[in-house]
């Protein structure tokens, strides 16, 4: 977010008429009720708070916080969304083969990785269950802790995930 500031200088007192506009950028972070900073004031976004945690950005990365102002997922993600009320999906870009890709994995509200960042897609879920993709295209369905699920489902051509009768 940014601010800008102008100030108008009058015709009539000043000769060299003007207009000055400061822009300064706005940084966020937390204090106590006491001034003692619980997070570094650096963050350039603090999303509103859900479950006991935040996204917090700064640059073009994102993370997330907790209360206490602890960093549980690194601030180095092009994309978060929380998933459920534990899980929080992390994308960003890396290079690959000489390309540019994506590269996927999540956290729970911990910081702890609960499915690895191996996958170049994480759909949405449906039922506690989703269609992954690695980075050769291998597709399959996986749960909300990363177990990959062989017989349980079957993916259509079209992605769905649909329960084997």
């Amino acid at each position: 977010t940014w601010e800008e500031d102008e100030e108008y200088f009058d015709k009539e007192d000043n000769e060299n008429y003007y207009n000055t506009v400061t822009v300064q950028k706005k940084i966020y972070g937390f204090i106590d009720n006491l001034g003692i900073s619980i997070l570094a004031i650096e963050f350039d976004d603090i999303g509103e708070f859900f479950n006991g945690i935040a996204k917090i950005k700064k640059s073009k990365s994102w993370g997330v916080v907790n209360e206490k102002g602890k960093i549980i997922v690194p601030v180095e993600f092009n994309s978060l969304e929380f998933i459920d009320d534990n899980k929080i999906q992390a994308i960003k870009y890396i290079l690959y083969k000489e390309l540019s890709s994506r590269v996927c994995g999540m956290y729970d509200y911990s910081g702890e990785v609960v499915i690895p960042f191996i996958y170049s897609s994480i759909g949405s879920y449906k039922n506690g269950k989703t269609i992954a993709i690695d980075f050769d295209g291998n597709r399959g369905t996986i749960d909300l802790n990363g177990n990959k699920l062989v017989d349980e489902t079957i993916i259509l051509n079209n992605g769905i995930i649909k329960e084997k009768k």
